[in-house]
């Protein structure tokens, strides 16, 4: 639920709005910044253990 709420709450920003809250809220923003990079990390992490669909089925 947290994950969707940031997503929800990240995703509508416009690079001027994100410049903004660089210079008025640095905890927010690197918050924000710490959020993005943790998603990305596990995104990594998920891919890396998938397997080649064409390594897993057998020939026919």
């Amino acid at each position: 639920m947290r994950t969707f709420y940031y997503f929800w709450k990240y995703a509508r920003l416009t690079p001027s709005e994100l410049y903004k809250k660089k210079k008025s809220d640095i905890g927010e923003y690197r918050m924000m910044k710490a959020f993005l990079f943790k998603e990305i990390e596990d995104r990594l992490d998920e891919k890396k253990y998938q397997l080649c669909p064409f390594m897993v089925g057998e020939r026919g």
